[in-house]
C-alpha cells in the first residue's frame, strides 16, 4: 500500500501536479447532520457545522441554514455528479451559507470551496476544475456606496455556458493551470 501511494506521488510529481499534504490542508468542525426537504433538493442542517481553512480563518454555518448543495447545472450530473454526490458535500454546504450571506468576498467564498474539497479528499484536478466552474459561472456580489449614501449589496451571476464549461475542463485537464492562473479568468 505504502509503495503504491510512493508510486503515485511520483507519477503526479512528474505529470507536473502538485501534491497537497495534509498539513496543507484546512479541517471541519462538527458533523454534516442533515434533514433532506423539497424532495431531496434541499437540505436543512440540523446542528452547526463548520470548516477552517488552512489559513486558519472559521468558516461557521450555524444549524438551521437551508442549503441546496453544490448547485451543478444538470447538463453536468454525469460528467461531475449531482448536487448531493461526490467529495464537495461538506464543502457545498459552507459555500451555500457564504454565497447566501455574502458576508465575506465572493473570491474569498469560491477558494473556501476548493480548500474545503480538498480536505473532504476530492483529486487536485477534479478540485480545480470544479472551482474555476464556480469562479467563473458562480454568484458574485460587493458591496457599494449608493446615492442616498447608504452601503448597497450588487450581485450577478454569468450564465453558465458549457461550450465554455468544456474549454475550462479541457484547459484543465491538459495545462494543469496554478489556482492563480485560474483566479485570472475571471476579473
Amino acid at each position: 500500500m505504502v509503495v503504491r501511494r510512493l508510486l503515485a506521488a511520483v507519477l503526479l510529481l512528474a505529470a507536473g501536479w502538485s501534491i497537497v499534504s495534509a498539513s496543507d490542508k484546512g479541517r471541519f468542525t462538527g458533523e454534516l447532520v442533515v434533514r433532506m426537504d423539497d424532495g431531496g433538493r434541499k437540505a436543512t442542517l440540523m446542528q452547526p457545522f463548520g470548516y477552517v481553512d488552512p489559513e486558519g480563518r472559521q468558516w461557521d454555518v450555524p444549524a438551521n441554514t437551508i442549503v441546496d448543495g453544490a448547485s451543478i447545472p444538470r447538463a453536468l450530473w454525469s460528467i461531475v455528479g449531482s448536487p448531493w454526490t461526490g467529495l464537495y458535500r461538506k464543502a457545498s454546504v459552507v459555500h451555500d451559507y457564504y454565497c447566501d450571506t455574502k458576508d465575506r468576498g465572493w473570491r474569498n467564498v469560491h477558494k473556501v470551496f476548493y480548500d474545503a474539497m480538498i480536505t473532504e479528499g476530492m483529486g487536485i484536478a477534479e478540485a480545480k476544475l470544479m472551482y474555476g466552474a464556480v469562479l467563473y459561472f458562480g454568484p458574485k456580489w460587493k458591496k457599494e456606496l449608493g446615492l442616498d449614501g447608504k452601503v448597497q449589496l450588487s450581485t450577478w451571476q454569468p450564465q453558465f455556458d458549457e461550450a465554455k464549461f468544456n474549454q475550462l475542463r479541457n484547459w484543465i485537464n491538459t495545462q494543469n493551470p496554478s489556482l492563480d492562473q485560474i483566479d485570472a479568468l475571471v476579473q
